[in-house]
């Protein structure tokens, strides 16, 4: 991918990400809609972290985009 291209990505994922564009979908169609007002898809999100005093309950409200935190598995194998 040239430069601009990876740029021209980046932006629309992270607008994506923020609830800034929608993507819908009807009859087999697909399309971007624009929002005046960002609404990002908050959902009840919940997990198990490793910490040094031991494993913990991880609970709170999250982006449902958002997958940048690592999974119980990696967090057991250290990294």
């Amino acid at each position: 991918m040239t430069e601009r291209t990876q740029i021209r990505v980046s932006k629309a994922y992270t607008s994506w990400k923020n609830g800034e564009v929608a993507v819908m979908t009807a009859l087999g169609k697909k399309w971007v809609e624009y929002r005046k007002e960002p609404k990002p898809r908050m959902v009840r999100g919940f997990g198990l972290q490793v910490s040094p005093e031991g494993i913990k309950l991880k609970i709170g409200i999250k982006n449902r985009l958002d997958y940048s935190d690592y999974s119980f598995d990696e967090q057991l194998k250290g990294k």
